[in-house]
């Protein structure tokens, strides 16, 4: 009987001595027992595919009714030291439970397992090494592929005094040594597929060679001294190849038998290796499956096309050159009935205002300019006329007049303008055309903190949109994250479902609270991480790293 029959009537033990079927209550305990290690495993899969970094904050400061988790309490601390210590190995508790559960329903012996669960949770442990040296310069340090706790001590030590190269070897010869021990894993049938009947060939061929060898030297003997030889040991070595010998018809039999039996086992050896093969492919799918799950902004992000936003009419027209010719001689006429002499410059034509900059001429004070502007817009036939004195950055005194209709600014054309694709705006906010008809493009990163205010309908939802949608044409999930916190349930739910978002679009002014506490103790270990690289900000920090995945995104925070 091979070892594998040995093993597979060690795993399962039946009570063949009564050769009875096991009693009512053995078999309801079994179910019973089975039924619970299902119901834990399903736990702990709710608790590993809901788990949120948020939660992280509410357990810490007791905060029981603010757990996210599906899970509840329990399914936030499980989830929290599972992920914290091994990562995304922690996923691996789903096999023992399952293991545990199929033990159960069987009625194989747990105790006799208990290698094998052991060698469970120490290839868990090698794993989360394994994560650690093949993802810590590709991801985030705060990713599940970086091992947790486990991964990131022991791998980081491998890392260090081995190098990718020699600590994989040495991971790899962990797990096998962990096989080996915990199974009845055999390295010759493992890799019989490969090199076939070497070893046993190879054997063959040495005997083979030893009895001619001895052959020789026997017929040279007697040869020289005439004599009848000695047998020496030929008799022997031919009952090591049975094979090459005629045996009884009895005997032959009975070889028979030993062969069948050898057919028999390796059979299974195959049928085992299959099914090895088949867990080992579906226990990679669901693995990077719940990687999908648990990290989703790592997915390819697509930029929104233009295409998507809509174009609109301006709903004015521009002025022509005849009309700006007859504005600019009332303006001068005008002015020179108040002894102000000069001459207008140029004129800028912007959506709302035009803007004629007038050049004074030499001795005409500012003052006297700025004086004659109400009488001015009575000879424009606007009250709303505005003289700037001077226009900042120039030496011409600016006389601003509003347009008969203003001009309808899109979001499309903002957004396809040179201005918004300039790289050196880190964080681009669309704000609209200044007074010019130059498109304005504000820097988020430069004003951390941005206040819109005004009054009912005048507009700041409508900004905000416009905002997030800046982010969402620039900036991809792994340069920019977002917390939207909308209490009115109105304005933001249209952003719902944002690879962007790091959780749900909050809407209770309790977790409104939990999430801006959140955003500070992320901000404290950004400061931390930072000043282990010696970074000042998020640009130094991730100038430094080689690896996009390793840098350090942005973090907004919307309130509306």
């Amino acid at each position: 009987m091979s070892k594998l029959r040995q093993a597979i009537s060690s795993v399962f033990e039946r009570d063949s001595e009564a050769d009875v079927r096991p009693k009512h209550d053995d078999r309801t305990a079994r179910e019973l027992k089975g039924s619970i290690f299902t119901l834990v495993t399903l736990f702990v899969l709710v608790a590993l595919t809901s788990y949120v970094p948020i939660d992280t904050y509410n357990l810490k400061h007791n905060q029981w009714d603010q757990i996210n988790n599906l899970g509840g309490i329990v399914g936030a601390w499980l989830a929290e030291y599972l992920l914290g210590y091994l990562g995304v190995m922690g996923y691996g508790l789903l096999g023992l439970t399952s293991f545990l559960s199929f033990l159960s329903f069987s009625g194989a012996s747990m105790r006799k397992n208990f290698l094998l669960m052991l060698g469970g949770g120490l290839s868990a442990a090698l794993g989360s090494m394994a994560c650690y040296v093949l993802f810590h310069q590709t991801v985030s340090d705060l990713s599940p592929l970086m091992g947790g706790i486990i991964g990131k001590t022991g791998g980081a030590w491998l890392y260090r005094y081995f190098n990718s190269t020699g600590a994989g070897l040495l991971l790899g010869g962990g797990f096998l040594v962990t096989l080996m021990l915990t199974t009845d894993l055999s390295l010759r049938r493992l890799f019989r597929p490969l090199v076939g009947n070497t070893f046993e060939d190879y054997e063959e061929i040495d005997l083979s060679n030893e009895e001619e060898d001895e052959q020789e030297e026997d017929d040279a003997a007697e040869e020289e001294e005439k004599i009848i030889a000695r047998t020496p040991a030929p008799k022997a070595k031919a009952k090591a190849k049975p094979a090459k010998k005629k045996k009884p018809k009895k005997a032959a039999k009975k070889k028979t038998d030993d062969d069948e039996d050898e057919e028999l086992d390796d059979e299974l050896d195959e049928l085992d290796d299959e099914e090895d093969s088949d867990s080992d492919d579906s226990s990679e799918e669901s693995a990077e499956a719940d990687f999908q799950e648990v990290i989703p902004y790592r997915e390819t992000y697509k930029f929104p096309s233009l295409r998507s936003l809509q174009n609109y009419d301006s709903g004015a027209k521009k002025p022509t050159r005849s009309e700006i010719r007859d504005n600019t001689r009332k303006i001068c006429e005008h002015l020179v009935s108040f002894n102000i002499t000069g001459e207008v410059e140029t004129v800028s034509v912007g959506p709302v205002i035009n803007t004629y900059e007038f050049k004074p001429s030499a001795g005409v004070k500012l003052k006297a300019i700025a004086n004659v502007q109400e009488d001015l817009g009575i000879v424009m036939g606007t009250p709303d006329l505005r003289i700037v004195a001077p226009i900042p950055g120039k030496t011409v005194v600016g006389i601003e007049v509003p347009r008969p209709k203003s001009e309808i600014i899109s979001l499309k054309q903002i957004l396809s303008s040179k201005e918004f694709a300039d790289k050196k705006i880190r964080i681009p906010v669309a704000l609209g055309k200044s007074t010019d008809g130059q498109a304005m493009i504000g820097d988020l990163a430069a004003m951390p903190h941005l206040l819109v205010a005004g009054a009912t309908g005048s507009g700041k939802s409508v900004f905000v949109n416009s905002l997030i949608t800046s982010f969402l044409y620039r900036m991809s999930p792994q340069q920019l994250r977002m917390i939207l916190i909308d209490p009115k349930m109105l304005e933001l739910n249209v952003f719902e479902g944002l690879p962007h978002l790091i959780s749900n679009i909050i809407t209770r002014p309790q977790h409104a609270v939990n999430a801006l506490n959140w955003a500070v103790m992320e901000m404290e270990n950004r400061y931390n991480l930072m000043a282990e690289y010696g970074s000042k900000n998020i640009d130094s920090y991730n100038s430094s790293m080689k690896s996009a995945a390793n840098k350090m995104p942005y973090i907004v925070i919307v309130v509306d």
